[in-house]
């Protein structure tokens, strides 16, 4: 894929709001100056659609950090969810929150929604500790907001996010209202073209009992994989040993290489056989941009010795989608939403 180095530069507009001893709604914020705050009763709140998928959305270059403590709650926009972390393990730069992790990788939580395993880069991150970015007071992005609300009984207090087309996302519940909320703006890059998302229309073969089976809907074309240069395997192979459960070395399932985003560049996947710890993927998306390699975890149901993923298009769009050898309700695909990677259940 194309695009410039993601950490290359230092080029960032920070939005702050530093938050009191409760909140309302940062919604309504204009100017730099904090404000009252209270929370607000769960009845007291409007009632909300239901969001359709972030990924499907006009994403912004739109994030926000909680802080309460040591910990820090993040959000980019085109996320589902925030991700929780201790203050020092995050850092920051226009591409996005770097990520320190156990198993040694750094994560990057991208604006747009990416998140993705830092393999290999060519050169050192341009970032800054998050915690050099607290405490300088702003407003908010214009149409965003964060509602705190009582939950768990009154007990507890719920961080719900709203913006633009309907946006809803439950950040996460505290104690009390965090000590700060900070807005930030990075840059979001954009590589390929994007894959809409598939409906039945497209065409998934099922069988008795509706049943899927794993093969291209009737309305697409198939796409022909490549293999993956041994070199290449080598390397990422090695990378994901920390994936491992109990420390015993991971092989490789499957390795099939293809253009899933129409760059003109090949990217691949990777299935592992092994135990797999609880939180890391059985399969990886490996992209290589510039100089780094990017490693995408994917909720794929890949067993060992089972069937391969498919590769098709439909409309000249590539996807990859593969069904549960051992239950074959479960099926998925995986597409580009150009900010990132997105695996879609197959209904």
């Amino acid at each position: 894929m194309s695009g410039a180095h993601p950490l290359s530069s230092w080029k960032m507009a920070v939005l702050v709001s530093v938050i009191g001893t409760g909140c309302r709604s940062c919604s309504g914020l204009a100017t730099d100056e904090s404000v009252p705050i209270e929370v607000v009763q769960t009845s007291d709140l409007r009632e909300y659609t239901r969001a359709v998928k972030l990924q499907n959305l006009v994403y912004t270059s739109n994030a926000v950090v909680l802080r309460a403590g040591s910990r820090v709650w993040i959000w980019v926009d085109g996320r589902a969810s925030a991700l929780s972390l201790p203050l020092d393990a995050v850092r920051w730069s226009p591409a996005g929150f770097e990520l320190a992790t156990l198993s040694g990788f750094s994560k990057v939580l991208a604006p747009g929604g990416s998140l993705y395993y830092r393999v290999a880069a060519g050169g050192q991150a341009d970032s800054r500790p998050l915690e050099e970015l607290l405490g300088k007071p702003s407003a908010p992005p214009v149409g965003f907001g964060i509602d705190y609300v009582d939950g768990a009984g009154g007990s507890r207090v719920q961080a719900i996010l709203t913006g633009p087309e309907g946006r809803r996302v439950r950040l996460g519940l505290f104690e009390r209202v965090p000590d700060e909320q900070v807005w930030l703006r990075g840059e979001v890059s954009i590589d390929g073209e994007k894959s809409s998302e598939l409906d039945e229309g497209v065409g998934f073969a099922k069988g008795a009992g509706g049943m899927l089976r794993h093969a291209i809907p009737s309305k697409a074309e198939s796409l022909a994989w490549d293999s993956v240069r041994d070199t290449d395997l080598k390397e990422w192979m090695a990378a994901v040993q920390p994936f491992s459960k109990d420390g015993s070395p991971l092989t490789v399932g499957c390795a099939v290489a293809a253009d899933l985003d129409r760059d003109g560049l090949q990217e691949a996947i990777v299935c592992l056989d092994g135990p797999i710890r609880m939180l890391d993927p059985r399969c990886v998306l490996v992209d290589v941009v510039d100089d780094e390699t990017r490693m995408f975890g994917l909720s794929l149901p890949w067993t060992a010795g089972g069937s391969e993923p498919l590769a098709f298009t439909v409309n000249g769009a590539p996807y990859v989608m593969m069904v549960s050898d051992e239950d074959p309700q479960r099926g998925f695909v995986v597409r580009t939403f150009g900010a990132g990677w997105v695996v879609d259940p197959i209904q």
